[in-house]
């Protein structure tokens, strides 16, 4: 079966039969796929129910997973950064804040963008910050450079999450599409410093990772305007103009809006933190060869990858409220394991493990919010939630950048536990089942 194929049949699991979908549990590959698709974006030009799906979610899979070898990378490219430009952990750190810098200055642009431009014009944008960063970062530039680059790169991947994000949470079956996207990114996480590390030990410098960036970016623009060239402003605003009678705005859910965006800001922070640093503390405290510190890196990214696959089924078993909460205290546990780890082997395994048990949280999150808001505003609440998610994601290591350069790099383990102690009690109190009539509807 190809990865099409596969991607597909995984979608239509998960979701029992109903009168609203009699044939999705027992449909074939192509039944799923009629089935698993966008709602109708109204006139003008627009799409009908599903046509182009079978090569938008393809497509908005290879981007995550170019996003993701793109973003994992950086964890296992500091080593070398650091070593070429000469430069300590705190400098160092700045990439990860200048990168979220370009995330956040995209957020702010992507409703924009959606209203006048549509998905269309979305996705322009992600490739287009994308390819420029890969060239600019082949090109062994200086630091200041390397950092402007940085931004473009965070711009890109701002632009793809905020809008594919809220693409996914509009179509059937939400939770396994999200859960495929979501694993794409985390997939090429796993790959990210895998390539690091052969390009390393091959005795490349570190900028020919982006020679091989520039290739992957190149893919992402083709399959990115294939799939949504005629998902224009248009099209965009014919299906969002459409809104339920009593409906209230940005302002009207702004808690809902304010949780789930403290949530991800202290769940980023725990992910891009592991992510990022993992590789560095095996190589200094547990004296790692680079290519198995970019290993402890890619392990991390893989159970990353299986849980987030199934997140489709977890969620149908336990439910989101349920499945952040036992996989959230697992996590803490299995942390409190790893900090405890003096050699190798078993540092490996776990991060394996905190990988898998972190990996649903995130797209938990992106769901349990769609579910409590109006469509109209999908897309600007979630590029806000995703945005302060980013700030999160930068503040953390760059935190544990300036912790490693006074008390050590194992110090990262403290930062991540108190922040998953945190997003643990923020869970409980955005997932209360404040509004049970709207989500046991959509359950059944």
């Amino acid at each position: 079966m190809s990865f099409i194929s596969w991607a597909l049949e995984a979608a239509r699991f998960g979701r029992r039969p109903s009168e609203q979908e009699p044939l999705l549990q027992h449909a074939s590959v192509p039944d799923a796929l009629e089935q698993a698709q966008e709602p109708p974006l109204g006139k003008a030009g627009a799409t009908k129910d599903g046509e182009g799906f079978a090569l938008k979610l393809p497509a908005v899979m290879y981007s995550w997973f170019a996003v993701g070898i793109n973003t994992a990378s950086i964890g296992a490219l500091l080593p070398l950064i650091e070593a070429h430009y000469n430069i300590r952990d705190a400098t160092a750190a700045l990439i990860f804040v200048i990168a979220v810098s370009g995330y956040l200055f995209a957020t702010t642009l992507v409703h924009v963008v959606h209203v006048h431009l549509g998905r269309r014009g979305a996705s322009t944008f992600t490739f287009i910050a994308h390819l420029i960063a890969a060239v600019l970062l082949s090109m062994s530039p200086s630091y200041a450079i390397t950092l402007m680059a940085y931004f473009l790169a965070g711009m890109g991947a701002g632009f793809c999450d905020s809008s594919f994000c809220t693409w996914a949470a509009n179509v059937t079956n939400p939770d396994k599409i999200s859960g495929l996207i979501h694993g794409s990114y985390s997939m090429g996480c796993v790959v990210g410093p895998m390539i690091v590390a052969a390009l390393a030990s091959a005795g490349f410098l570190w900028q020919t990772f982006y020679l091989v960036m520039i290739i992957a970016f190149g893919i992402e623009a083709i399959t990115l305007l294939a799939a949504f060239r005629h998902d224009d402003g248009l099209a965009y605003r014919s299906h969002t103009d459409q809104k339920d009678p009593g409906e209230v705005g940005l302002a009207g859910n702004g808690k809902a809006i304010m949780l789930c965006s403290l949530y991800c800001f202290l769940y980023v922070g725990v992910e891009t933190s592991m992510g990022g640093w993992l590789a560095t503390y095996c190589a200094r405290d547990l004296h790692a060869t680079p290519s198995v510190a970019a290993l402890a890196t890619s392990l991390f990214w893989t159970g990353m990858v299986l849980g987030r696959f199934m997140l489709g089924p977890l969620a149908r078993l336990v439910g989101l409220r349920g499945l952040v909460l036992i996989f959230g205290c697992i996590s803490i546990g299995l942390q409190l394991l790893l900090r405890s780890q003096e050699s190798l082997p078993p540092t490996l395994c776990l991060a394996t493990a905190i990988g898998f048990v972190l990996g649903p949280l995130f797209p938990s999150g992106m769901l349990m919010l769609t579910r409590r808001l109006p469509k109209s505003i999908h897309v600007p609440a979630v590029a806000i939630t995703c945005s302060v998610g980013q700030i999160g994601g930068a503040g953390a290591p760059f935190i544990i950048g300036l912790v490693a350069q006074t008390s050590g790099i194992q110090r990262m383990f403290d930062v991540v536990l108190g922040l998953s102690f945190a997003y643990l009690l923020v869970w409980l109190w955005f997932s209360s089942p404040q509004d049970t009539s709207k989500e046991a509807s959509e359950a059944h």
